[in-house]
């Protein structure tokens, strides 16, 4: 049977492992901690995921439960389903099927390779038993979950179902998914439809954790606890992978290694600016995303400037202002700050689908009056202490660096990845990762790397609803992906 391995227990690396062993591949898993990679370490974090439907599934025996102000059906192939308000009809052939539903009305019309919704209001859940419907499968154009990515019903349980067919597995994931719905957040100023089920990445993590456990115990999985230090392709066409002392022969590599903070460029440095000596000092951005970290790098009474206006940039504008409540808080950008923008018509996230802010970081934007408005250079309410300034300040306004100190929210760039070697000419040489496209990598000469795959933040592909490059960074997109991934590896068995 044949063998891969993943590298990295992120989200990236559970929906690799889930992929690889619905193709009935063996997995080798490699990773130090097991505890859902960076999700770890970012517990104050709110994340750009909501749960409008709250659904738990078995199997064989499928039970659909719907949180308050939503509802969750599972539906059968050639069925029809129509609920009036306070009502909900449900026509299902599978073994059992329970259906708890509270308020709000739902129609639903399925057929054999399509599914659409309409809701008013709040969003639905859909889990098709026969057929393909988007939710398990990118084939066939669904309502309920686009191949675009964009839908009203973009929640982690679609991202999560894709992984896990048959549904969460009881204990740990169940928990904590019971846990994530219950403790959702409600957004207060966000025109985004989906008003109920916000959540955090502590959340997020507790379930990634409970998934990574149940994956674990699944025969097949092997656990090696650790890095994968190099990677060596071989005459045969497998893989020999180097983890601290030992090696391992696989057929493929899946590589989910993440990604880290973009560093600033030189021209952005505090030395560069036009504020008087001594210049600013630079936080870890990590660090500074971790709220008692955070409490021991600032002083109470310090002026801080934040570069870059995206969902990080954002959330530490939030925390420096809200919870350290320090005197001044600068935000630096180059253009408005843009929220990701609804369409009706879709019945999803069209413009600025990935780029714009959503959830908690999208509604305090909004109540500080940040979205939409060009840097004025200066406080953005009378008597608050909120400032928006335009980047290029800091090397013609010497106020405008007056900081002690300044973190760089520039995005995500990837994590070194393993050494990478091949035999040519019975010659040991480098392989270097110089590209990727759909979870392929491609080498310096612009050739396939043999066997090499790459999915998550590290590895995502573009998108240009903003009407720029934009990485198309999320547990969904990196599940569609992994999926991919699993299915051509399997086809070369």
């Amino acid at each position: 049977m044949r063998r891969a391995l993943v590298a990295g227990a992120g989200p990236a690396g559970i929906a690799s492992v889930g992929h690889l062993l619905q193709q009935g591949l063996c997995v080798t898993w490699v990773d130090p901690s097991f505890t859902a990679g960076a999700l770890a370490s970012y517990a104050d974090v709110p994340a750009n995921t909501k749960h409008s439907c709250s659904v738990l599934s078995t199997h064989p025996s499928c039970a659909v439960l719907s949180s308050h102000h939503s509802c969750a059906v599972l539906s059968s192939h050639h069925s029809c389903l129509s609920s009036s308000q306070h009502s909900c009809a449900v026509l299902s052939t599978h073994p059992s099927c329970a259906v708890l539903s509270s308020h709000h009305s739902c129609a639903v019309l399925s057929s054999q390779h399509s599914c659409a919704v309409l809701s008013s209001q709040h969003s639905c859940a859909v889990l098709s038993s026969q057929h393909s419907c988007a939710v398990l499968s990118s084939q066939h154009s669904c309502a309920v979950l686009s191949s675009q990515h964009s839908c009203a019903v973009d929640t982690l349980w679609d991202a999560l179902r894709n992984v896990i067919p048959h549904g969460l597995p009881s204990g740990a994931p169940t928990l904590a998914f019971e846990e994530m719905c219950a403790n959702a957040r409600q957004l207060k100023h966000n025109p985004d439809p989906s008003k109920l089920g916000w959540t955090g990445m502590a959340e997020c993590a507790a379930v990634f954790r409970g998934l990574t456990g149940f994956l674990l115990e699944q025969p097949g999985v092997e656990c090696v606890r650790g890095r994968v230090d190099a990677l060596h392709l071989r005459d045969s066409g497998q893989w020999r992978a180097s983890i601290r002392r030992s090696q391992v022969d696989v057929d493929a590599v899946v590589l989910a290694t993440g990604g880290t903070h973009t560093r600033a460029p030189p021209s952005l440095e505090p030395t560069g600016w036009a504020a008087a000596p001594p210049a600013a000092r630079v936080l870890d951005v990590d660090e500074a995303l971790q709220l008692p970290k955070l409490r021991r790098l600032v002083g109470p009474d310090e002026h801080v400037a934040v570069v870059g206006g995206g969902h990080t940039g954002v959330v530490l504008c939030r925390f420096l202002h809200d919870e350290l409540q320090l005197p001044r808080v600068r935000l630096f950008v180059r253009r408005p700050i843009m929220l990701a923008q609804w369409s009706s018509a879709s019945n999803g996230y069209t413009s600025w689908a990935y780029r714009g802010l959503k959830g908690d970081s999208a509604d305090w934007a909004l109540a500080h009056g940040m979205v939409g408005r060009k840097p004025k250079n200066g406080l953005l309410q009378a008597g608050g202490r909120l400032e928006l300034y335009h980047v290029d300040s800091l090397h013609t306004s010497a106020d405008a660096g007056n900081v002690d100190a300044v973190a760089f929210c520039l995005g995500v760039s990837p994590a070194a990845l393993p050494s990478l070697f091949k035999v040519v000419d019975n010659e040991i040489q480098t392989v270097e990762v110089a590209g990727h496209s759909h979870g392929v990598l491609y080498d310096a000469n612009g050739q396939t790397i043999s066997g090499l795959y790459g999915v998550g933040m590290a590895f995502a592909d573009d998108e240009y609803t903003s009407g720029e490059a934009y990485p198309e960074a999320g547990f969904l997109p990196f599940s569609l992906r992994a999926a991919e991934i699993a299915r051509e590896i399997s086809l070369k068995s």
